[in-house]
């Protein structure tokens, strides 16, 4: 594999509702990309970024992947993040190391809740969208996109949109240059001229194209009110600076799966989309728990951040993003969270399970490794064993939903506890608890997919099988007023006979625990 610079590395994260085509759009990249020699389907089970059995079994993602593509000698990361709201620690994880969001939206479906989440998860990043699936009968790429607009505002501009969409005759208008297209089944695309029942709407959408970049600028706001036109060197000069500054997100469409536009928005990456060295500034926590601002360099002390692990019976594999530096094999780093040392015996590159060793990763890249002693999500690795700061970590979700575990197998406690251990170390959403008070042992996650998942990966990997049933509540009772009661004991027996008189007074405390005291002072009963 070729070595790149910083500045010809870009780092996107493809998130939105689940089904709206993020793993189809991957797919499309890598083949186009020449990454992969066929162009998989989620339906088929033979995507590149779905590997996982369970990605394959259920035809939807469950886990973050990363897959990395060359267009136009830049190195494009690609992250595929699962749409299901379970796993949005997936999602976390992944935008945390992302240069760019690329939401992907449904022209059919439009604007749903899973792109409004995702929007919040972005914050603070540069954002683009791609409308997908313009092809399909019933697709209405206008409604999708004044709801994004009406939604997210005057920053949501479009530059690549549709026409005649929903039929085979469909064609796309690149409104930064004026030229309108059609695409063979290869992707390939060829000029045609624009019908003239679509002018008038393509003027609109230039309208709200130059509104969006004019405020980038005072001079080319100025130039907007006077309703001069913007020439095309300023259109790109304006989206390239918009999309760096996060005040502009530019409007894709096409088809995945019959790769139309897929071209177009590849080369927006590679020529318009922020590289790590447009985007230096990183935050880092003290031990204190004080959040700064640090400015990362190309040549400075080596930093890595991990966002994510994965691990299994034979190992735990580390994928990490190089936040400062140039990462070398056998490099030794200290973890700043753990004070282990490290070495880096094996550098790779990934292409979803697919992995290409390299000797070295430079500044904002994304790698993995594997054998890592004492490392784990969110560890900081470093050069410099004396840095003071580590890298925020990712702010995940707290599981709420609790099942009680019951083994299939008698005697299977212990594979089941350490099996679940190991699924701890990859994911930090789900919760193991020992139930002292109820006899169970609990497993807590996001939702019931996520639970079922885990099941299945207990059973996949570490081969003990068990059964999810809803946990048992240890209800508990308190006193919550003063309560006096009085008991009276009489029995005969010859002689003076038994007799007993009791009186107890039950009142609330402020401490959880119970207090006992005796009122009877010397014999006298008050």
């Amino acid at each position: 594999m070729a070595k790149f610079s910083s500045s010809k590395i870009r780092n996107i994260c493809l998130i939105g509702h689940g089904g709206d085509g993020k793993t189809s759009l991957a797919e499309a990249m890598l083949f186009l990309g020449k990454a992969t020699d066929r162009l998989g389907k989620t339906t088929d089970g033979n995507t590149v970024c779905d590997f996982d059995p369970e990605e394959k079994k259920r035809c939807i993602s469950v886990a973050a992947s990363v897959a990395n593509v060359e267009w136009n000698g830049t190195k494009i990361n690609i992250l595929d993040t699962p749409g299901y709201f379970d796993f949005v620690g997936e999602v976390k994880g992944a935008l945390r190391v992302a240069g760019t969001a690329v939401l992907v939206v449904d022209a059919k479906s439009g604007l749903k809740v899973g792109v409004e989440l995702a929007w919040d998860y972005a914050e603070g990043i540069p954002k683009s969208f791609f409308v997908n699936k313009t092809d399909d009968e019933n697709a209405n790429f206008d409604n999708t996109f004044n709801a994004l607009r009406e939604k997210f505002g005057s920053s949501v501009c479009p530059v690549f949109v549709p026409f005649n969409e929903g039929s085979a005759d469909i064609g796309y208008y690149n409104l930064l240059t004026d030229i309108a297209y059609k695409f063979d089944k290869n992707g390939n695309s060829t000029e045609v001229a624009l019908p003239d029942s679509y002018k008038n709407k393509m003027d609109d959408y230039k309208k709200q194209l130059d509104e969006s970049l004019a405020e980038t600028s005072e001079e080319l706001m100025e130039k907007f009110f006077m309703e001069e036109p913007l020439s095309h060197e300023e259109k790109n000069d304006a989206l390239n600076a918009g999309l760096l500054q996060g005040s502009i997100s530019p409007v894709f469409s096409g088809s995945a799966t019959n790769l139309a536009g897929v071209r177009i928005l590849l080369d927006a990456i590679s020529s318009s989309f922020s590289s790590p060295m447009d985007r230096k500034e990183q935050s880092v926590v003290d031990s204190e728990g004080n959040i700064s601002k640090i400015t990362s360099t190309e040549d400075g002390p080596v930093s890595i951040f991990v966002f994510k692990t994965l691990a299994d019976q034979f190992g735990k594999k580390s994928y990490f993003k190089v936040m400062n530096g140039t990462l070398k094999k056998d490099m030794m780093l200290t973890n700043l969270n753990s004070g282990q040392q490290e070495k880096i015996a094996r550098l790779a590159s990934c292409v979803g399970a697919k992995e290409t060793a390299v000797d070295e990763l430079a500044y904002g890249d994304i790698g993995v490794t594997v054998k890592l002693l004492n490392t784990n999500l969110n560890d900081t690795l470093s050069s410099d064993a004396a840095a003071k700061t580590r890298y925020t970590p990712i702010d995940l979700p707290v599981p709420y939903l609790c099942m009680a575990i019951i083994p299939k197998a008698k005697g299977d406690e212990d594979k089941i506890s350490s099996g679940i251990v190991k699924l701890l170390e990859e994911d930090y959403t789900i919760k193991y608890v020992n139930n002292a008070e109820t006899k169970q042992m609990c497993l807590y996650g996001l939702g019931d997919v996520h639970l079922d998942v885990v099941s299945t990966k207990l059973k996949n990997r570490f081969g003990t099988s068990i059964e999810l049933a809803p946990a048992r509540v240890p209800y508990r009772e308190t006193i919550k007023k003063k309560v006096q009661v009085e008991g009276k004991h009489k029995k005969q027996s010859g002689g003076h006979g038994q007799y007993g008189h009791v009186k107890i007074e039950f009142s609330p405390r402020d401490e959880e625990k119970l207090e006992f005291t005796e009122s009877v002072v010397g014999g006298s009963v008050p």
